[in-house]
């Protein structure tokens, strides 16, 4: 569920975006899941897909106590669990997971399914 931008860092899609620089934003996620917290770092804004998912009334360099207070009060985990693309892209990772024998049996059972 992460994807991966230039340079080391690796940032989930579901995390608030601020503008900052042209063509840059600052991403910081304070996930509860310790595998999908964000640390907060500048990247361009070709490397990253915007969702419908907004932080509402967060100020303009906001410290991460904010960030994580807006976070948890916006609900953004929940939003985004429930939001279509979230489950494409865990269904794409169970399917990357799968066993030739695995990935043979979903065949069959859509050839069935017609």
């Amino acid at each position: 569920m992460k994807k991966k931008y230039r340079g080391d860092s690796v940032a989930s899609w579901n995390r608030k975006l601020t503008l900052g620089k042209k063509l840059q934003v600052l991403v910081d996620g304070p996930a509860s899941k310790p595998e999908a917290v964000v640390p907060r770092h500048s990247v361009s804004l070709a490397y990253v897909s915007l969702t419908p998912v907004i932080v509402e009334k967060l100020p303009r360099g906001a410290g991460n106590g904010a960030v994580r207070a807006a976070w948890e009060k916006t609900g953004v985990e929940k939003i985004w669990d429930n939001s279509a693309w979230a489950k494409n892209r865990e269904r794409s990772v169970k399917r990357k997971q799968l066993t030739d024998f695995e990935r043979f049996k979903v065949m069959r059972l859509r050839k069935q399914v017609g």
